[in-house]
């Protein structure tokens, strides 16, 4: 009985602390804003690697090269189990369907002779049309979800089995030829604003609204999303809505991010349009 009664204020110490901090952080998430936040990430999050025969093909041609892609991630839930919260995926059209199906570079490690690697894509998911996701065309296409479709699968279904998380950035970079140039048969599909149209359709595929962060949400009231970022936290007297969401608002949900700017005038092409204020 003695030990117990020296242990009993000290537990009811840490439980008035702990419900201390909660309140803490939970009147914190009401004022910090998502553009005040930082959190860690990824570069290509998808990345599986090099296989061997393949490996060892790069590097006897480019040594340097195979110097840069010599690195692997793990899946996606993994990343986001062990903290992670912004993820990169690049993503390559094919309205069509297979039209990234049979990478060169299994040809080639065909005719110097060396084992052939495990099939890349066993499941065949790369000849259904949708958009893909790997990093380097005919050479480095090894991916933990090689459809778009599949990586946000994975991260909406983390997300629901972790309620209240930090919000997670999703930057998507788009691979495809220059702008202004005919794109080759073997090479990457251009996008065009009907691309990108079926870009938002597959996100919204996978997420609904009520789970995303979107660009009508931040620019609220405002005439832009600029003029909405600009006036984020000011508490002025009749001040529109709009602005970066608080923490508190944004917990259990994504963020889509265009991790390029070259693409911006086509991606908006039709869709701009202002508020009256």
């Amino acid at each position: 009985m003695r030990n117990l009664l020296t242990i009993l204020p000290a537990i009811i110490l840490f439980s008035l602390c702990a419900v201390a901090q909660q309140t803490s952080a939970a009147k914190q998430d009401q004022s910090v804003r998502i553009n005040e936040i930082q959190v860690i990430g990824s570069h290509n999050s998808y990345h599986t690697g090099i296989a061997p025969s393949e490996h060892k093909l790069i590097e006897q041609q480019n040594p340097k090269a195979m110097r840069a892609l010599d690195y692997e991630h793990k899946p996606l839930g993994d990343q986001l189990s062990g903290g992670v919260r912004q993820l990169e995926i690049d993503i390559y059209a094919d309205s069509k369907g297979g039209r990234y199906s049979h990478p060169t570079i299994v040809d080639k490690v065909a005719a110097a002779g060396l084992p052939a690697d495990p099939d890349f894509d066993p499941n065949h998911e790369m000849d259904k049309p949708g958009f893909k996701v790997m990093h380097v065309l005919n050479v480095d296409q090894r991916s933990s979800c090689h459809t778009l479709i599949a990586c946000l699968t994975t991260i909406r279904s983390w997300s629901n089995l972790n309620p209240g998380h930090v919000p997670i950035f999703i930057l998507i970079e788009t691979k495809q030829g220059r702008p202004g140039t005919e794109a080759s048969p073997s090479g990457p599909e251009p996008f065009t604003a009907a691309t990108f149209d079926a870009l938002d359709a597959e996100i919204r595929s996978v997420f609904s609204s009520k789970e995303m962060i979107t660009p009508d949400e931040v620019r609220g009231s405002y005439a832009t999303l600029f003029e909405a970022i600009q006036n984020s936290g000011k508490d002025t007297a009749g001040r529109k809505s709009g602005g970066w969401p608080t923490l508190a608002e944004s917990r259990g949900k994504v963020i889509f991010l265009m991790d390029q700017r070259p693409v911006e005038a086509i991606y908006t092409e039709g869709h701009l349009h202002f508020v009256a204020g």
